[in-house]
Parts: structure tokens; C-alpha cells; sequence
């Protein structure tokens, strides 16, 4: 009998949610270039590696061959203003929870 989600008691569905995605990593994805160079990554690989909107790209040839690697963050952009609004003071107080 299947279990409440469907899925038949004993199968793993995490292992057979990784096979698929495996399986799909392993296919290749194609796009084409525009006429003004410009080439839509495809959303599956966008996914896997984390490529968002504002996501810099470093590109280079490499044994023939077209290989992009994301630039990592600016460290400080990517806490700004985690702590919330307010002066420095403000926010040490709220930190330590003083009034």
C-alpha cells in the first residue's frame, strides 16, 4: 500500500528527487547566441548552481571551450543592513536587549 503521499512504502523519494537531477545534470542543455551576443542560461543549470538576477559571471576559453564561473559576492553587500534600520546605537541596544 502507498503511503499518504503516494508513493509506495519503502521507496525513498529523496533518493529517486536526487537520481532525476543527476540524471538531468548529466544532460546538455543548449541556447543560442544572439546577434548581440547574448545567450539565456537555461533555468535548470540558473537552479543547481544558484545564478540569480545580479549574479556576475566570469568568462574565459579554455581548451576550446566556453567556461563561466560565478564571481563570488562582494562579502559586505551581502550583510548590509542584516541588523535592521537605525543608527549604530540603536541597533547595539537592540542587540542587547536594553532599553
Amino acid at each position: 500500500m502507498g503511503g499518504a503521499d503516494g508513493v509506495p512504502e519503502g521507496i525513498d523519494l529523496d533518493v529517486i528527487v536526487r537520481y532525476h537531477e543527476l540524471q538531468m545534470a548529466k544532460k546538455p542543455s543548449t541556447a543560442v547566441v544572439t546577434e548581440r551576443g547574448q545567450v539565456t542560461i537555461p533555468g535548470d543549470i540558473r537552479r543547481r548552481l544558484g545564478i540569480v538576477p545580479g549574479t556576475s559571471l566570469r568568462f574565459r576559453a579554455e581548451a576550446g571551450k566556453l567556461v563561466a564561473v560565478k564571481e563570488p559576492g562582494d562579502p559586505v553587500s551581502r550583510v548590509y543592513g542584516i541588523a535592521g534600520k537605525g543608527n549604530t546605537d540603536e541597533i547595539m541596544r537592540r542587540l542587547r536587549r536594553e532599553k
